[in-house]
């Protein structure tokens, strides 16, 4: 019955519009009730109804039999797979007389050893940006996060981050070198990698500041930003090499090729940080360092040891609270979706549904 009300239109609707539903329904319909009668190993009854309510909405809506032909059989005891004496076993009379439906019906059971029709797999569109246009600018291999070319439903083609374009980055770099003091270093670390077992890690979640400063979103990367004199900034990037290996189990890396999407003045791979860390860190007496990792740049520049260290976080989050016209656009727009899934679970909401049900209906409306 489910397939038969999926397939059921109004009798009200435009004739050629109903015609046109009726048969973009029913091959969804036959897509649908292959995939049941292969999985549904044990359940051979149900085969029998979804062939049946299938073969119903057919003659209902005065489809020719050629158009579903190919997809369907003709039903018989013998063409039945033999079941396994643990298998649920229907009673005879119910294979020699599947349950009838009313109307005229012809009762017809979908081959198990046909895949569907490529022309019945509906096509999910995300986006009606062309890619051709994107690729003009940008490269097309996944860099491990959301881009432009990847996620065009989500992002402009100048986008770095989906709402915030490459402008903006550079925009709070600016900022942040006018914030610090003239002729000084600031050392920023992504967040590690947070293991829950021994190979199973947390969903990464990056640093906000080093995240507010590049976008980039992977973790053993680090952002230096110098200031001199006049107190223009020079910026500095470094991040994790490909390595086909390890992206295979891991995920898609940036790249060092990929790192000059994110608008820093030099990038180098995270091997030579010790060495470029000596040079840039060593001219200066001062380095601003998030206090959770000064540990960690001691141990890339050992010599740090001898200088002061001041907190960085201070100057990032006094430009973090005041949001630009992208920033608050995306919290509009996240505060709609978060109320709108808030009232799809209410609406959910029930003494019988579990609440694995109702993370799965928040997260479907979010998401």
């Amino acid at each position: 019955l489910l397939f038969q009300n999926y397939c059921t239109t109004s009798e009200q609707e435009n004739n050629n519009v109903y015609e046109e539903n009726t048969c973009n329904r029913t091959k969804q319909a036959i897509m649908l009730a292959t995939f049941t009668s292969r999985t549904c190993v044990k359940a051979t009854p149900f085969r029998l109804m979804c062939a049946s309510s299938i073969s119903q909405c057919l003659n209902s809506h005065s489809i020719s039999c050629e158009r579903s032909a190919q997809h369907v059989a003709p039903l018989s005891a013998a063409s039945l797979p033999s079941p396994s004496p643990n298998h649920y076993q229907p009673p005879s009379s119910l294979l020699s007389s599947p349950p009838a439906l009313p109307g005229s019906l012809r009762h017809r059971m979908l081959p198990l050893n046909i895949a569907p029709s490529p022309s019945l797999v509906p096509r999910r569109r995300f986006s009606s940006k062309n890619l051709a246009e994107l690729k003009d600018s940008f490269k097309t291999r996944s860099l491990g996060q959301p881009m432009p070319w990847s996620h065009p439903h989500l992002m402009s083609v100048n986008d770095l981050n989906p709402g915030i374009d490459a402008s903006e980055f550079q925009r709070r770099r600016a900022a942040f070198a006018k914030d610090l003091p003239p002729g000084s270093c600031a050392v920023l670390f992504a967040a590690p990698v947070l293991y829950m077992s021994n190979d199973i890690p947390y969903t990464f979640r990056q640093n906000s500041d080093f995240q507010y400063l590049t976008g980039l979103q992977e973790p053993e990367a680090i952002f230096v930003m110098t200031t001199d004199a006049d107190g223009k900034g020079t910026t500095y990037l470094f991040g994790r090499s490909r390595d086909p290996s390890k992206e295979l189990w891991d995920g898609s890396r940036a790249g060092i090729d990929g790192l000059a999407h994110f608008g820093c003045d030099h990038v180098f791979p995270i091997t030579q940080a010790t060495r470029e860390l000596s040079s840039i860190v060593g001219q200066y007496k001062q380095v601003y360092v998030q206090r959770d990792h000064l540990s960690s740049l001691v141990q890339l520049y050992p010599e740090a040891r001898e200088k002061q260290f001041l907190s960085v976080t201070e100057h990032v989050e006094s430009l973090r609270m005041m949001k630009s016209e992208a920033e608050i656009a995306l919290m509009r727009t996240n505060s709609q979706l978060t109320a709108e899934a808030f009232k799809s679970v209410i609406r959910t909401s029930r003494p019988d549904v579990s609440e694995l049900e109702l993370e799965g209906c928040f997260y479907y409306e979010v998401l």
